[in-house]
Parts: structure tokens; C-alpha cells; sequence
């Protein structure tokens, strides 16, 4: 738990009365004010460290959610994204914004820059994503982000947009939740990935068994290798090449 030190609360109480209390009220007046404060509301004043129940984080306060998500790192390309939290459990409503989070040093940056933004990639009941004053060419804005009485895990996540890294925050449902149709669960981070035939984003062969984009366009749903001389066609700078398998590389021609 961080506390205010006992020197500068006795000193705002003593500017607030006028005069200065005797030395050994000092302690006891602090104890009081800390315990006040408690019983207020600590989250507003005081952050106390989460609680941790079969390995859930309980989060009850804005601050803790914030110095969780601050102590990821920022990945620098999007099949980095593994700096992912454990499950956490939200008791009650907690409200966080796009400038609560930091940057750090490998937050990559452009000639433009855009706001932290979250993204809903779970859908359950309990997340709120609110848009505040568009900033940016892009129009992206501020955002707050409320969660309440939901258990989640949180993923940075470094998005390439145009011409700018983006920072982004996406929401993903708990380790133990089951994985929908078309999805599987990679072992590494337990997240569920899409495995369709999607030949522009295959997110289970590039996310979680780190391919690349044009080792994953040779591949089926199951991860086996195509065949030498099967089309493939994936996207490289937002511009979809079309190609031939070869040796489980697509070697692509001329884009589309």
C-alpha cells in the first residue's frame, strides 16, 4: 500500500487549522486521518495492493488496474503482443482513461501521434468503452474505459495503422473460459485464436506459433503445410500479394 508520509499529512492538517499541534499528537493524527481516508473511500486517496485468490487478481480501484497494466511492457510489432496479464476479477466498477496509462521506451513512436485506445475482443457483460474528444488525422480520441464485476485478462498490443504505431489495450476473455468455433488455444499465453482460412490474417500461426505472414499463407486451419505450387495470397503493408507455396513460403508475384 503507498501511504503519504506522516510529515506532510500533519503539515496539511497544521496549514488547514492555523496552528501548529503539539509533536507527539503528530503520529496520532496521522493514524487518524489515514483511517478516515480508509473508511471514505481508499481507492480515491490511498492505493492498496490487489488481492490475489487462486491465482485472480482482485482489482477494487483505478490505480491498481493502472500500475498492473503499467508494469507490461509495450511490444514493438504486433507478433509481440504477448505481454499479457493473468486473469483478473474486477469487484465492483472500476473507470480508467486513455491518459491514466504510461508510454515507455519501446513504445515506438512516429511523425504522428495517437492516444492509447482500447479495444473489446471479449464482448461480455461489463465493459463500457466511451469515446471522449477526437484527436489525431485519424479522428481517434481519448477514451474511458469502465469495467464492472467481471473477470478478464488485458493485452498491449502495438497496432499499425497507416503510419503510426498505435498503442492499444485489448480486452480478452479469462484463461479458463472455453474457445469458440473456429478458434484454438495456444499454450503459450491461453488465448483462443482464430484458425479459419482467412488468407489475409491466419492470428493463430502468426500470434501464437510466431510465423511469418508469408510462412502462415502456406498453411492450412490445422497448421499442416500446402502443398508446392497452391495459390496463396497475404497482406503485406495493407496491399494483398498473391503467390505460389514453395518449401511452406509463399512467394508472391505482383500485388493485387
Amino acid at each position: 500500500m503507498q501511504l503519504v508520509p506522516v510529515r506532510l499529512i500533519t503539515n496539511k492538517i497544521h496549514l488547514m487549522c492555523g496552528q501548529k499541534a503539539p509533536k507527539f499528537l503528530g503520529f496520532i493524527t496521522a493514524v487518524t486521518f489515514c483511517i478516515g481516508l480508509l473508511a471514505l473511500g481508499g481507492c480515491k486517496f490511498l492505493c492498496p495492493e490487489p488481492k490475489l485468490s487462486d491465482n485472480v487478481t482482485i482489482i477494487t480501484c483505478p490505480c491498481q488496474l493502472t500500475r498492473l497494466l503499467d508494469a507490461q511492457p509495450w511490444p514493438l510489432q504486433l507478433s509481440d503482443n504477448l505481454t499479457i496479464t493473468g486473469d483478473i476479477e474486477i469487484s465492483g466498477s472500476v473507470t480508467i482513461h486513455s491518459y491514466d496509462l504510461s508510454y515507455t521506451d519501446n513504445y515506438v513512436r512516429s511523425s504522428f501521434w495517437y492516444p492509447i485506445i482500447f479495444a473489446d475482443d471479449f464482448g461480455g457483460q461489463g465493459i463500457e468503452i466511451l469515446e471522449n474528444k477526437p484527436v489525431g488525422r485519424q479522428g481517434w480520441g481519448m477514451q474511458k474505459l469502465t469495467l464492472s464485476n467481471i473477470k478478464l485478462r488485458l493485452r498491449k498490443v502495438t497496432e499499425y495503422a497507416a503510419d503510426v504505431n498505435a498503442p492499444m489495450v485489448t480486452i480478452l476473455p479469462p484463461s479458463d473460459q472455453p474457445c469458440g468455433e473456429g478458434q484454438r488455444r495456444c499454450p503459450d499465453d491461453l488465448v483462443c485464436y482464430d484458425t479459419d482460412d482467412d488468407p489475409y490474417w491466419r492470428s493463430y500461426c502468426i500470434q501464437c506459433e510466431k510465423l511469418s505472414l508469408d510462412e502462415c499463407a502456406c498453411r492450412d486451419a490445422q497448421g499442416t503445410a500446402l502443398d508446392n505450387g497452391t495459390e496463396c495470397i497475404y497482406g503485406v503493408d495493407d496491399a494483398p500479394s498473391i503467390g505460389t507455396c514453395r518449401g511452406g513460403v509463399c512467394e508472391t508475384g505482383a500485388a493485387l
